[in-house]
């Protein structure tokens, strides 16, 4: 079970850096307003799968919580976590901007 939480977290890290590389080498479309709203839509896909697939780490990691060190543990849970402060943050910037 160990290794599969690990393949699981490397793929995990792998989906995480893919949705900040992937927009960087995207050419902007459009002008004015919606001038790179291109690149958006691949970070929210990859962060999407990466926050599914971070779901279903935390519940491998829960289902063999007694028979793992806590190590593994930490990793396990480490992605769903990082996967809600995504969430919070953006959150937070569209409630600033809003409110302006």
């Amino acid at each position: 079970m160990t290794q599969k939480i690990a393949i699981l977290f490397l793929v995990w890290v792998g989906l995480a850096l893919l949705s900040l590389l992937i927009p960087v080498f995207i050419e902007p479309t459009d002008d004015g307003f919606v001038r790179g709203l291109n690149q958006i839509v691949p970070f929210f896909s990859f962060q999407a799968a990466a926050f599914l697939l971070s779901i279903l780490i935390a519940f491998a990691t829960f289902r063999a919580s007694d028979q793992i060190s806590t190590g593994v543990r930490v990793l396990g849970y480490l992605p769903v976590v990082f996967g809600i402060l995504v969430i919070l943050m953006i959150t937070v910037v569209v409630f600033f901007v809003s409110t302006r």
